[in-house]
Formats: structure tokens, sequence, C-alpha cells
């Protein structure tokens, strides 16, 4: 079977196919849920596990380090927002968006979806979608625990602060990877950019420009209205920022053959 073969089948079973808009909301909730695991399976690669367990050891020598130390030397919420939360969610974003070309190029599968009926835009932003929503139930998890085994947090809120950061390291690390076609080369230069933003986050923390911008931590010297605005400054920036790489990744996608290379 060649490819007009296989182009000409799928066409058939679109045809056949309901659409997804007139299927009921069971059925709508069912398929979207299968495409999400199945999706994970791919982005892990069948070591979803592993990497929950590593997540799981991460938390439980924090929890360990702080529960030996002095009532009044124990964790705040400044420190579980960025150990706890922000490190670890930092690193999968750098692995595996690093990982999400490099694997299919691996596999030999890249090809597959530029041959896929309709547009292959579909294909990634599914991929990449079901990574963010994972960064966020990975976040929320992360938060629920922060709450729960060392200091009272505002748990959704929290969530969202620590994933936003995240989502742009996602969209920065996965523009790297396309644009030059290797998942190591894509995660060695957005590791130096991360290293240089965490260097001058402290002397940024006080201002709306830091990556890993606290808004749960006001300094004395900016009045909390204003520290407000340069919250949602920096995080509405962040997502800007985040969908211009995705947006660009994307674009460079319609390179073909040099991707493939």
């Amino acid at each position: 079977m060649n490819q007009l073969d296989v182009r000409q089948l799928l066409a058939q079973i679109n045809k056949t196919t309901p659409s997804f808009f007139l299927l009921n909301w069971r059925q709508k909730m069912a398929i979207v849920f299968e495409t999400f695991r199945l999706n994970t399976r791919l982005i892990f690669s069948n070591r979803f596990i592993w990497f929950l367990l590593g997540l799981l050891a991460w938390c439980i020598f924090q929890y360990v380090i702080n529960y030996q130390r002095e009532i009044y030397q124990r964790m705040s919420a400044d420190y579980i927002f960025f150990v706890v939360m922000q490190l670890p969610l930092s690193a999968f974003a750098v692995f595996l968006n690093m990982s999400l070309i490099s694997s299919e190029k691996d596999n030999r599968t890249l090809e597959i979806t530029f041959t896929t009926a309709g547009s292959r835009y579909k294909v990634w932003l599914v991929r990449f979608g079901s990574l963010c929503v994972l960064f966020f139930l990975l976040s929320l998890t992360l938060s629920y625990i922060g709450y729960y085994f060392f200091v009272d947090l505002p748990v959704w809120a929290m969530a969202f602060h620590a994933y936003v950061p995240t989502f742009f390291i996602s969209g920065m690390v996965f523009y790297f990877a396309v644009k030059l076609r290797s998942g190591l080369a894509a995660g060695m230069v957005s590791g130096i950019l991360l290293f240089f933003m965490f260097i001058f986050n402290e002397p940024l923390r006080s201002t709306r420009y830091a990556l890993y911008f606290n808004p749960f931590t006001v300094p004395h010297n900016v009045d909390s209205s204003v520290w407000y605005d340069w919250t949602w400054q920096n995080r509405i920036g962040l997502i800007v920022l985040g969908g211009l790489f995705i947006f660009a990744a994307l674009r460079g996608m319609g390179n073909r053959e040099k991707l493939l290379r």
C-alpha cells in the first residue's frame, strides 16, 4: 500500500465517521480523554509512571528535610513555590519538549504527521495541548501536596502561577527544537537561557520582569495594588510570549525537507 492508497483510505474513513460536534457530550468526553491518554503515552514513551515516581521522590525528599528543621525554620510558601513546584515543572518542561520532535525523528514517525489527512498543525496542537494540560494537572497536584504536607497556601492560585512560567518554557523549548532540528541542542540552549534567568531572578524578583515572579511575596517598598498590576502584566506577558513561540514553531514546521533531515 503506497501513500496515495493510505490517503484515500483515510479520506474514506473521514466520510463514514460522524463529526465530533454531532456526538453527545459523553462520547465527546470519551474521545477527549482517549486522545489525551494516547498523546501522554506518546510524549512519555510509556515511562509516565517513572516520571511520577521521580516527582514523588522529590516531594518526599523535601518533606524529610523540612521536618528535620526547627519549627521557625521550616519551609514557607515562597520556598514551596520555587523549589517544590517551579523547579520540577521547569525540568519536566525542558525534557519533554526537547524530546517532542526528536523522539518522532528517532522513531521515524515524523513523516506521518505530514501525510495525515487534514492539517498537520492540528496534530501538533493536540500533542502540545495535551502536554500543557498535563503540566497544569502536575502543578495542581504539587500545589495540593504543598498545602497538605508543608504550609497553608492558596491551592488553585499557586497552581496557576506556577504553571504560567512552565507554559512559557514549553513554548520556548518547542520552538528551539523545531528551529535547531535537534532536541539535544534545544535542551542545551534552553538550559543556558534558564540558567541566566534563574541567576537574574533574585535581582529582578521585586520587578515585573522576573520569569519566576512570585505574586504571593509583596516587597515592602511596593504598594499592594501596584504589585497586583505587575502580577497580571507578568503573567499575560509570559502567556503571550509562550504563544508566540508555539506559533513560530508551527510555522517552522512548514519546511518539511529541512525538518526531516
